[in-house]
């Protein structure tokens, strides 16, 4: 899970090569689901590396 709510830098930068570490040894058959808190909601968002799609799902948009 990621969250930026009082991150600093070096921790945004550990976040983000997690992720990418995770993306690069993925299987192209996989679901990579991201749960995110942009700042006092989560949001998910859904990549499908077979299709090559992101699915960005927020409870708070219409």
């Amino acid at each position: 899970m990621v969250s930026k709510v009082g991150t600093i830098a070096p921790q945004i930068e550990k976040k983000a090569r997690f992720i990418a570490d995770h993306l690069i040894d993925s299987k192209l058959a996989d679901l990579i689901f991201l749960p995110y808190n942009p700042r006092f909601h989560w949001v998910l968002a859904i990549i499908d590396l077979k299709s090559q799609t992101i699915y960005y799902l927020d409870s708070l948009l219409q």
